[in-house]
């Protein structure tokens, strides 16, 4: 037939995805280390690719088919469907061949109908696929491999591609075409020599193949009338080729093909049919010829099948991908170094040298994963590990990996070798484990320091917080006593992270965490408000200074406008600059410190005041020296004018022509004193000097007091219409503020209000320009005290407002709320099926609650309405939460029901069946399947009946009455064979590791299981304190909690003395104690002795309550098989031990079928 090899690097097979895609594991190059030597073959092994194949393993074992052969004989074709077979056995589809393929391209390995080789080196899937086993699951790997001929192959190739197949697979298929050639044999000699080799080189005696199967594939048999297509006829072909060998060849071929393999078949194929000749065949199963269709889906289905999954051994061991990696490296290698030699061809001891190597180093490198793994358990449960955990754990380490290397197989002479690697690599991954743990160690003491400095740091910071904008002041005592007490705290949370440290260690963390805690209180606490103290007087002093220079400012302009300001009227300005300067100091950013406020406030006040009496004592001084000059000249006008007075009442006639004159003299003589008066225009003592002299002069005071009151009128007038009209201004600008929103917080009023008043105060100052400043003081109060009043009525207002709005605000929130709890009711109580749902459903429910609230919100402040939707949100998510529990609690009691039910079910069930049993000891099997069927429907009839169940768990249901079943076939079964008048016996096979119990009934040997359903038992003991012993899977899966008082391996005691050279060696590998007992050795512990008989019993005696409980009758014989090496004191101390769990043994046998014989010939007396 054709040649296939694949284009295509799909990922889809047969219309479904497959994840992977071929590639090239293995590269063949012809290398050469000067130009005159000849080119020798090079393998490049692709690391990465290969442990992406192994990682994709899931570490399970493998099983490796490999196809090789001619080229252009379709190897990759059948490897791409191999490939499908296995995708369906994943995917669990037996009709992989079915009518869904026959329209489906055939993709993967490349492939193709024409004649030129399609695939160059060794290429592989590039993942495992799993798979069950007959066993147990494993992984299998698929490996294509360039074909090989006489005329185009050189003889490295052909050794490099036939050697890495053969040894790297489990299940090698030779492709060929038309019949097996007749040097087939030639090609594997030399790997059936090393299969021999490896039999005689085999110290356990084993009778296991070193290879796994070989699988001859003929394709295009076109002689069927000779030997039939298939295996049957592959069998016939490959006799006859065996017998076409010459004597002594032919049987050597036929011992080594029989010996070095688990299965050898021949297969033969008819033709694949015109039609997948041509260039147009993409590989359906549509396209292939009926015949050859039908028996290529039943070789690959024979290949594949549970039973012929052939697992990949070395030397008799099973394998992992890991371990297979390692095997394929090392053979690789090996061709490589072997091609650079002249002589280029493998020998048998090479193989076998590489062989052994990888199988012990494979030992070792098990060993070092169980001590790995061991570590990897403690640090799951922590951080890091202190010194006395890891020693323990390496104590156990050690131990667990020195018992998995002696039961390892292993050859002798390379026994003193790996065992000495091993204690270098335990020691070496000790080391590294050390060093990785003190990392692990400092990065978590790291880690802890950092969360304990920030919460030090954070916890501090609440207490004393440091603005960045402003300089905050604390008293550094109380930050002291407060550190002190967070110190403490923090110290015993750090401290708790650390629970398996000595105390002496301990002590030093937490010294290394109070460094650091100390240093950082100094630093962000105590420097920072040692800074902010300096930052605060600096900024309070500058303060100060400006002020008081501005005070100093004010104070002069004043003066220098009216000098001679008396003392009152002085102090008057004084009060007001002062008044002003301390509002105007109350306004400014200031540290938040109130000792420093106070202490500078009342600094502030006395500089004012010094600064006041300095320039009052000048004033003084300057108007005391003026108006003692000013006194005398208003002394000295007084005199003149009364002698004028004196000398002209003598002319004048009349006291009317004396007040004329006095009218007409007073201005002259005022004008002239108001030429003299040392006082100037505008001050308060000129005005007083001269009202002295007005009143000496008896005059004008009528008419200047007339003048007086008219001017103060006209002031009254205008200072009244001020007020006014900035007090409307006022109330103007407040209404227009508050358009925006019915209310507004107290803060923005305010802010508005402190506007407003000073426009209507600029307003009232412009409209009073013309007037006195006294009398513009007295009204300006009045116009604030009547804005103060009103502003009083708008704050009042406005929370009444604010007030009504709150009060709507949380009515509106419970009926939300109320109306969230009605909503949420169907989701929790049927509709949703899980948590995530019910939470999809709180997020739609929530946002359309929010929506209701928004839609009957009626104010205008937005602000307001943010904080009722965001407690909203709030309550929502709490009574979400209690929905959850109630969610939660619904479905726990659901599944309650579920399993309540089903539980009385089968109550009901066993009821039944025990009831029937009781009155009929025997019963026909097909009344026996009646019976079970009518009590089934009834038991599920009731169980549905009491709660409702689904398909899957009345499907489980039936499937658990049918395994119940099952064992009322066996009681059944066992009442059939025995009657009253015989008594069974029992054949016990006493392994080492795992026991087994059976009993002759039905005319054959039937296995008994234990109680767990399993056809052996585990050899453990493990003994208790109080003298009670369980034996069993029980005992071994805790014997890693108690391993001192696990016993296994009691029969490699039973029956040897002390002095033993094979109980000495062993006793190195055990975690319990052996001691020297009264008549021998014995297992301590406790503080007692049990010898290794007693431990025998104690198994014997469980297998034997086994028996009786399946058989349901009393057991007192027993026929007992141990090893054929047993000497005469180890069977007599066997049958001690079957005494002693109350046997009476039969006989003590070598072979487990000598004990079936017995079990036959003599068990019924």
């Amino acid at each position: 037939m054709g040649s296939w090899s694949s284009d295509s690097d799909t990922d889809s097979v047969d219309g479904e995805e497959c994840s992977g895609q071929p590639v090239q594991l293995i590269e063949f190059n012809h290398d050469c280390s000067s130009e005159e030597d000849t080119a020798w073959l090079s393998l490049q092994l692709n690391q990465e690719l290969l442990e992406k194949l192994i990682e994709s393993t899931k570490g399970r074992p493998v099983c490796v088919i490999a196809v090789a052969g001619p080229p252009r004989q379709g190897k990759s074709f059948l490897l791409n469907y191999i490939k499908r077979c296995l995708v369906a056995m994943e995917n669990e589809d037996a009709d992989w061949m079915g009518s869904d393929s026959h329209k489906n391209e055939l993709t993967g390995f490349r492939w193709s109908t024409q004649y030129e080789p399609q695939t160059k080196g060794i290429w592989s899937w590039s993942r495992a696929f799993l798979v069950d086993g007959d066993d147990n699951e494993i992984a299998v790997i698929l490996l294509d491999t360039q074909g090989f001929d006489d005329e185009s192959t050189s003889p490295q190739e052909l050794s490099s591609i036939l050697g890495l197949s053969f040894l790297s697979s489990s299940i090698m298929i030779y492709n060929t075409a038309g019949e097996l050639p007749d040097d087939v044999f030639n090609s594997l000699t030399q790997y059936l020599k090393f299969g021999m080799l490896c039999l005689e080189n085999d110290e356990d005696g084993s009778d296991d193949p070193p290879f796994q199967k070989i699988s001859l594939l003929v394709r295009d048999w076109n002689n069927p009338a000779q030997h039939e297509y298939g295996v049957k006829g592959g069998k016939s072909h490959l006799d006859d080729k065996i017998k076409g060998l010459k004597g002594k060849e032919q049987k050597k071929i036929k011992e080594a093909l029989k010996k070095c393999f688990d299965k050898v078949e021949c297969f033969l194929m008819p033709n694949i049919g015109e039609q997948a000749l041509a260039a147009t065949f993409k590989g359906c199963v549509g396209e292939l010829h009926q015949d050859f269709a039908k028996y290529f889906e039943t070789y690959i289905n024979g290949l594949l099948k549970n039973e012929d999954l052939k697992i990949k051994k070395i030397m008799g061991t099973e394998i992992t991908g890991f371990e297979w990696a390692n095997n394929l490296q090392a053979f690789v290698k090996m061709f490589n170094d072997n091609n650079k030699e002249e002589d280029s061809s493998v020998t048998d001891e090479t193989l076998w040298e590489v062989t052994s190597k990888v199988m012990h180093e494979n030992i070792i490198e098990k060993c070092l994963r169980k001590y790995q793994e061991i570590f990897q358990k403690k640090q799951k449960s922590s951080k890091y590990l202190v010194e006395d955990t890891i020693e323990n754990t390496h104590a156990q380490g050690i131990k667990q990996a020195k018992l998995l290397f002696k039961r390892a197989k292993k050859l002798e002479e390379f026994r003193n070798q790996y065992d000495k690697k091993l204690d270098k690599e335990l020691q070496k991954a000790l080391d590294e484990l050390k060093e990785k743990n003190e990392s692990a160690r400092k990065r978590f003491v790291a880690d802890c320091i950092g969360e304990a400095n920030d919460t030090f740091r954070e916890k501090l910071s609440k207490h004393f917080p440091f603005e960045e904008i402003e300089p905050v002041l604390y008293n550094p005592h109380v930050i002291h006593q407060k550190a002190e007490s967070v110190k403490d705290d923090v110290t015993k949370a750090f401290s708790s992270n650390f629970p398996s440290e000595d105390d002496d260690k301990l002590i030093n963390l937490q010294k290394s965490l109070h460094d650091v805690l100390d240093s950082v209180l100094q630093s962000a606490f105590l420097d920072r408000n040692k800074k902010n103290q300096e930052v605060a007087e600096n900024i309070m002093t500058i303060i100060m200074e400006n002020l008081l220079q501005e005070y100093s400012s004010e104070m002069r302009k004043f003066l220098f406008k009216q000098p001679f300001t008396e003392t009152p009227i002085l102090r008057h300005f004084h009060e007001i600059s002062q008044q002003s300067l301390v509002e105007k100091y109350e306004k400014l950013d200031k540290p938040n410190n109130d000792d420093l406020r106070m202490r500078y406030t009342l600094h502030f006040q006395k500089l004012i005041n010094d600064a006041f009496q300095v320039f009052d004592d000048e004033q003084k001084s300057k108007t005391n020296a003026l108006m003692a000059q000013a006194e005398q000249l208003l002394q000295d006008q007084a005199e003149a004018y009364s002698k004028l007075l004196k000398f002209k009442a003598e002319d004048l006639k009349s006291e009317v022509e004396l007040k004329l004159f006095h009218e007409k003299m007073v201005p002259v003589i005022m004008e002239k004193f108001k030429e003299v008066n040392p006082f100037p225009d505008g001050c308060s003592q000129r005005e007083a000097l001269t009202i002295r002299l007005k009143d000496q002069l008896k005059t004008v005071f009528l008419l200047a007091a007339k003048e007086g009151l008219e001017s103060k009128r006209r002031l009254e007038d205008l200072y009244q219409n001020a007020v006014t009209s900035g007090f409307e201004m006022y109330m103007g600008a407040m209404q227009k503020a508050r358009k925006e929103a019915e209310f507004v917080d107290d803060e923005k009023l305010s802010s508005e209000h402190n506007i407003c008043l000073n426009v209507a105060l600029t307003h009232f100052y412009n409209m009073t320009k013309v007037g006195k400043p006294e009398a513009e003081d007295v009204y300006k109060l009045n116009l604030e005290k009547k804005i103060e009043e009103h502003y009083t009525f708008l704050t009042g207002e406005n929370k009444r407002t604010a007030k009504f709005a709150q009060s709507e605000g949380k009515n509106w929130v419970t009926e939300c709320l109320k109306e969230y709890d009605e909503l949420m009711r169907e989701p929790v109580a049927a509709s949703c099926k899980n948590l995530d749902e019910l939470k999809e459903e709180h997020q739609k429910m929530k946002k359309k609650v929010i929506d209701s609230f928004n839609n009957k919100w009626p104010f205008k402040s937005q602000t307001f309405k943010e904080g009722f939707v965001e407690n909203l949100g709030e309550e929502m998510e709490e009574n979400f939460v209690e929905l959850q529990d109630v969610f939660e609690m619904k479905r726990a009691n659901d599944a309650a029901g579920t399993k309540e039910a089903t539980d009385d079910a089968r109550k009901y069930y066993h009821e039944e069946m025990e009831t029937h049993f009781k009155n009929d000891q025997f019963m026909q099997l097909r009344q026996l399947q009646q019976l079970h069927e009518r009590v089934s429907r009834n038991a599920i009839k009731r169980c549905t009946a009491k709660t409702p169940l689904k398909e899957t768990q009345i499907k489980d249901l039936q499937q658990s009455l049918e395994k119940s079943f099952q064992k009322y076939q066996e009681k059944n079964d066992i009442a059939l064979n025995w009657d009253c008048n015989n008594e069974p016996a029992i054949g016990i096979d006493l392994g080492t590791t795992y026991c087994c119990v059976a009993v002759y009934y039905k005319g054959k040997i039937q296995i008994i299981r234990n109680s767990l359903g399993s056809n052996t038992t585990a050899s453990y003991v493990a003994l208790n304190a109080d003298g009670n012993h369980v034996v069993g899977q029980a005992a071994k899966d805790n014997a890693y909690r108690n391993p001192e008082n696990t016993v296994f391996d009691a029969k490699r005691i039973i029956g040897r003395g002390m002095n033993d050279e094979h109980l000495q060696h062993d006793m190195k590998f055990w975690p319990f104690v052996v001691v020297q007992g009264e008549e021998g050795p014995a297992i301590e512990a406790y503080g007692k002795q049990y010898p290794p008989e007693q431990i025998g019993s104690f198994i014997l005696r469980e297998l034997r309550d086994q028996a009786e409980r399946l058989l349901g009758r009393s057991v007192n014989k027993a026929v007992i098989t141990v090893p054929a090496y047993f000497n005469d004191g180890q069977r007599a101390a066997t049958k001690d031990a079957g005494e002693m769990a109350g046997l009476e043994v039969l006989t003590i046998s070598q072979r487990a079928d000598s004990s079936s014989n017995c079990l036959q010939t003599g068990t019924f007396s």
